[in-house]
C-alpha cells in the first residue's frame, strides 16, 4: 500500500466514478452536446458497478502478515457508488434519448447481476429516470423511444 497527496482511481473507486460522471456531464452540456461520449462513460460506469456488485463494500481492513488490522479504510457503500455513477448523469440525460436508453439498459443489466439487498438504488434511479422522461417529453412516441433500453444508446 502506498500513500500519496492526491487521490488516484486505482486506489479510490469513487474517484473513477466521479471522473466518468463529470466527463458525461460535460458531454451532455448544451455547449458540447456530445451524447455519444456520455454513452461511452456510462459503458465504463456500468462496467465498474458490475465488477463490484457482489463484492464487500464499506470498511476495508488492511492486515499485516500476522493478520492484525493495521489500517481500516472507509470505502463507499453500494448505494453511494450507484448514486455517484448515475445520479447527475441521469438528471442531465432527460433530453437525450441516446443516453436515457443506455442508462436504462445499464440499470437493467445491473439488476440482473445484483443480489436482492443491492437492488434498491438501481430501482430508485430507474424509477426517477422514467418519471423525468415522462414529465419532460411531450410526445408519446418520443417517450416510448427514450424509455426503450439499448446498450448502444441508439443502436
Amino acid at each position: 500500500m502506498s500513500v500519496g497527496v492526491e487521490r488516484t482511481f486505482h486506489q479510490d473507486l469513487g474517484l473513477g466514478l466521479r471522473q466518468l460522471s463529470d466527463i458525461a456531464l460535460r458531454a451532455l452540456s448544451p455547449a458540447v452536446n456530445d451524447p455519444t461520449t456520455a454513452v461511452q462513460c456510462l459503458d465504463r460506469i456500468v462496467q465498474i458497478l458490475a465488477a463490484v456488485v457482489e463484492r464487500p463494500l464499506g470498511t476495508v481492513h488492511h492486515r499485516d502478515r500476522r493478520g492484525a488490522v493495521r489500517l481500516a479504510q472507509s470505502v463507499p457503500g453500494w448505494a453511494d457508488l450507484v448514486d455517484l455513477g448515475l445520479a447527475e448523469v441521469r438528471g442531465a440525460a432527460v433530453g437525450s434519448p441516446q443516453v436515457t436508453r443506455r442508462i436504462l439498459a445499464g440499470i437493467d443489466d445491473l439488476l440482473r447481476l445484483a443480489p436482492e439487498e443491492r437492488r434498491e438504488p438501481l430501482v430508485r434511479h430507474r424509477t426517477l429516470l422514467v418519471q423525468a422522461v415522462e414529465g419532460a417529453v411531450p410526445a408519446a412516441a418520443d417517450r416510448r423511444f427514450a424509455l426503450s433500453p439499448d446498450r448502444q444508446g441508439i443502436g
